[in-house]
């Protein structure tokens, strides 16, 4: 079945992206994730006529209508087979009635939350995409604990500072050149599944930047 979402993040995972959006008939938000390893979504699924998906495009997605069990994201929906058509183009102003008003984002006010905290929290409360808007987005380059570079951004919201990893593949790679985003933008916050058993927490990402 096509679904036609307006999307809000392409995030890096890995090689390959996770894509995010809101479904215009429904108003809420849907992740397409494939069966492959870690759910990524691969160039030969998302590309639209040889072009990547840009953010604020309106695109028809097949989408299965299996339920899935993702505990800590409640708005992956499997891909289904076919094509991606883009439909037309959303200007950022279509989209603030989508925007989180108060915070926290996702439970707390840290980078991560805790799998535990997750499991707590009853299944219909639990969410891992929002859209906000800031005025003082402060993006810079630093290094991982795995050593590598690494864009994050500083932001506030809701009056509390947020420090966050910046997954948005296009806006990551102008802050690793050190090229500057503007302050004021809509950022797409999205909540990654756990990262292991060993280290069982689920970090916050921004996975979609756009600047106003």
């Amino acid at each position: 079945m096509k679904h036609t979402l307006i999307i809000l993040a392409n995030s890096r995972k890995l090689t390959h992206r996770c894509i995010a959006g809101i479904d215009i008939t429904t108003g809420k938000w849907v992740r397409p994730v494939s069966d492959q390893h870690d759910k990524v979504i691969t160039w030969e699924m998302r590309n639209v006529n040889g072009q990547e998906p840009e953010l604020l495009d309106i695109l028809s997605i097949p989408l299965l209508s299996t339920k899935l069990d993702d505990e800590s994201q409640p708005e992956n929906q499997l891909l289904g087979t076919g094509k991606w058509i883009r439909l037309g183009k959303a200007k950022p102003e279509d989209v603030r009635k989508y925007l989180e008003r108060s915070g926290p984002i996702f439970y707390n006010m840290s980078d991560r939350v805790s799998w535990d905290e997750i499991q707590k929290r009853a299944r219909d409360g639990r969410k891992s995409l929002v859209l906000i808007e800031c005025t003082n987005l402060k993006s810079y380059r630093t290094t991982s604990s795995r050593g590598k570079a690494q864009a994050r951004s500083r932001f506030s919201f809701d009056r509390t500072t947020y420090d966050l990893a910046i997954t948005d593949y296009d806006v990551e790679q102008r802050v690793l050149r050190d090229e500057e985003i503007s302050p004021k933008c809509l950022l797409t916050i999205s909540l990654a599944g756990k990262l292991s058993n060993t280290h069982p927490y689920c970090y916050k990402l921004v996975a979609g930047v756009i600047e106003l």
